[in-house]
């Protein structure tokens, strides 16, 4: 029995392990970074340029567009970086850990009990 609780333990360190390093190494790169923001200011310029070509200025829609590149940008930097506004919950796997370390106590004190009864 201990030696299937130590698997599981195991099991659940392994699985905490790989959780930390998913959220700490899969990070969107630099370039990918460096594209999206590249791109974000030659939509703005062009759509720029082309309502100065026109000369219909329209505050509303400029507006509209800088708060939508500006909120999708934001979304990314937070769902790639999971720190402050978005953290992955931990409470979960932090009481299983505490059952599973729980139970080992309880099962250790009683077979020790056990053993001096016999």
């Amino acid at each position: 029995m201990s030696g299937l609780f130590m698997e599981s333990l195991n099991k659940l360190f392994d699985l905490n392990t790989e959780r930390v390093a998913a959220v700490t190494q899969g990070r969107i790169p630099s370039i990918i970074w460096a594209t999206l923001y590249l791109l974000t200011i030659i939509t703005i310029v062009m759509v720029g340029y082309r309502i100065g070509l026109n000369g219909i200025h329209s505050t509303f829609m400029e507006l509209c567009l800088i708060a939508s590149f500006s909120l999708i940008l934001s979304l990314i930097i937070v769902l790639d970086r999971p720190n402050g506004v978005m953290r992955p919950n931990t409470r979960p796997l932090s009481a299983i850990l505490n059952m599973l370390v729980a139970g080992s106590e309880r099962r250790t004190s009683s077979s020790g009990v056990e053993s001096a009864q016999n």
